[in-house]
């Protein structure tokens, strides 16, 4: 959630190369995205510079990549891959405590925590599934209800670390510097954009509100944890409903982790 380091806003120069630099590590990321989902069909080069190439190369990627879906199962994929994103919801914040008492409020994949953490978590799941979903994950949860378990993860993962690497200026203005929005978008220079990524202020007033409702939610019952599924653990409820089988559910959720750490901005 952390952002990228505060920026000097008396510096006109400044702001523009951090925009600049926010619009091409944005493509760069999409980029991963499509060469990711390439990859699982061990080849490259399927997709063209046009619109119709993309959505042609993402047809002949999901069909090969995902045998067997119909187009409602992996439907968010494509759509996260077309650059929509879904909020986070802070409802759900707690966190389990080690063996020592203490809060486990990070931990690294393939640790002795993370387990713990994991075996918690696939319990402390079940009992918030039958929860109502939060207004920005109401279409995410009806996907992930009908997507097999194992696709689900991997939307989740992606949606996760991308809306995070896009909101973390953002969420940094605001949480740590109070910032309101008509600052924000004030500090918003259009001849920084690209003609073919032109500034949408009614987007960034919309992002921004979005993101300043999650920092309310969030700082309302924060308790230490910087856990990447807390802002998704409705979700993942929903998804992991169907399976009961602890040791699965576990596997899950570490194919969630999984996901999240391939699709984060490096």
């Amino acid at each position: 959630m952390a952002g990228e380091g505060e920026k000097d806003s008396s510096s006109d120069e400044t702001d523009s190369a951090y925009t600049e630099k926010r619009i091409a590590a944005k493509r760069e990321l999409l980029e991963r995205c499509r060469a990711a989902l390439e990859r699982k069909l061990g080849e490259k080069g399927k997709h063209s510079d046009s619109d119709d190439g993309d959505k042609g190369a993402w047809g002949e990627v999901s069909g090969a990549a995902f045998p067997g879906r119909t187009a409602e199962e992996i439907a968010p994929i494509g759509l996260i891959y077309a650059g929509v994103r879904w909020g986070r919801d802070f409802r759900f914040p707690d966190i389990p405590p080690d063996e020592e008492g203490n809060p486990i409020t990070s931990c690294t994949s393939g640790t002795e925590s993370y387990r713990t953490y994991l075996s918690w978590l696939s319990d402390y799941l079940q009992q918030i599934e039958a929860a109502e979903s939060g207004e920005e994950q109401v279409g995410l949860c009806r996907y992930v209800e009908s997507m097999k378990a194992e696709d689900a993860m991997l939307a989740i993962g992606m949606d996760g670390a991308i809306y995070d690497w896009e909101t973390e200026g953002t969420w940094m203005c605001i949480e740590e510097h109070g910032e309101d929005v008509e600052s924000f978008l004030s500090r918003l220079d259009p001849e920084s954009y690209r003609e073919e990524d032109p500034l949408d202020l009614e987007f960034e007033r919309e992002r921004f509100l979005q993101v300043q409702r999650e920092v309310e939610q969030w700082k309302a019952g924060d308790q230490g944890g910087r856990h990447g599924d807390i802002g998704y653990r409705l979700v993942l409820a929903k998804a992991l409903a169907p399976i009961r089988e602890k040791e699965r559910r576990v596997e899950l959720l570490d194919a969630f982790y999984r996901a999240w750490s391939s699709y984060a901005a490096k």
